[in-house]
């Protein structure tokens, strides 16, 4: 997707650098440069349910919407970015306490959340979002889920469990 994003750029390079040439990008295909950086989507083995649609290929804001396979996005919390939250391994991100038991068998850290961010990414007050050390978001659990966490972690991480 950034190759064809850079050869429709090469040939129009006004599409890149004008930001009124919104119906010119649309009309080839080329999407608005922070959306190539930051707002695209993809599918691996380490998403779960990937979300690969991207709600707007002009507006970065709309695409990081906490979707399975989107980079998570910056806000400031609490004096801190979101980005900050997240370590070298795997974090949990949940406005609720309930992710804290179930996250501590697996050794994983729980940063909670206000609501108002927790509703802005989609998973409201029962919750959690699994995200990746690169910052993409590996798993948005669909209610309190907490029972999946354990399988979620496995199966992105193609861990399989010893036999004794």
């Amino acid at each position: 997707m950034v190759t064809e994003q850079a050869l429709l750029r090469w040939a129009d390079p006004r599409l890149h650098w004008d930001r009124s040439a919104v119906a010119e990008r649309a009309a080839v295909g080329a999407w608005n440069a922070p959306m190539v950086t930051m707002g695209y989507r993809y599918d691996s083995s380490a998403i779960i349910d990937p979300l690969l649609t991207v709600p707007s290929t002009e507006d970065v804001a709309a695409s990081l919407d906490g979707a399975p396979g989107s980079h998570l996005w910056h806000q400031w919390i609490g004096g801190l970015s979101t980005l900050d939250l997240i370590g070298p391994g795997f974090t949990v991100l949940s406005a609720t306490a309930v992710w804290d038991h179930a996250a501590s068998g697996l050794d994983l850290p729980v940063r909670r959340l206000d609501r108002a961010w927790a509703e802005s990414v989609g998973i409201g007050e029962a919750c959690a979002l699994l995200v990746r050390p690169d910052g993409f978001i590996a798993w948005r659990s669909v209610g309190a889920a907490t029972e999946r966490l354990g399988d979620v972690l496995r199966t992105i991480t193609s861990h399989k469990p010893r036999r004794a």
